[in-house]
């Protein structure tokens, strides 16, 4: 069994997964994408280089798509030429395979952050909370659900969040 083409496996990953007509084709803005993370892009061979070659190969019908046979054979050959200069290449063909060899690595893409813990923290630390907050939750950090939310009338003849109730002397 024959060793898969790494290009085509990178070209697959970064094509068109939303239709299935559209299977194994991808669209400028998903190549676009590809190069970029690749750091292909320099003076002279840059995404509108790239959006020239596209327009003269892609099947308008279909939604401005190509396939991989054509993105190989036709749009990487055309790029090379830009790709030579910038990259100081001997002839068009070490650009291509400069070019191929570059694309088919696999880039790794930047994922979600971890928030600052010291932020995280302190604002998660109900023991620091002040005024109305504070009343949300009880000692050992839980909330009181509706009681922390509502205020509640009591008509015992005392304001809100007075704590010294019933601890007057009844004999006067």
């Amino acid at each position: 069994m024959a060793a898969a083409d790494p290009l085509q496996a990178q070209f697959n990953k970064y094509a068109s997964k939303t239709d299935a007509t559209k299977k194994k084709a991808a669209t400028l803005s998903e190549v676009t994408k590809w190069m970029k993370l690749n750091k292909v892009f320099k003076t002279n061979f840059t995404s509108n280089h790239l959006d020239i070659c596209w327009a003269k190969h892609a099947v308008k019908k279909d939604g401005n798509i190509l396939n991989y046979e054509v993105f190989k054979t036709k749009i990487l050959p055309l790029c090379a030429e830009k790709y030579k200069v910038d990259h100081k290449c001997a002839d068009v063909d070490a650009a291509l395979n400069a070019l191929i060899a570059e694309l088919s690595k696999d880039v790794a893409t930047k994922g979600a952050t971890t928030a600052n813990k010291g932020v995280t923290d302190r604002l998660t630390d109900t023991s620091k909370y002040t005024g109305a907050h504070k009343e949300r939750f009880d000692e050992s950090g839980k909330g009181k659900g509706k009681d922390g939310r509502e205020e509640r009338v009591e008509n015992s003849g005392y304001v809100g969040n007075y704590k010294g109730q019933d601890t007057y002397d009844k004999s006067h």
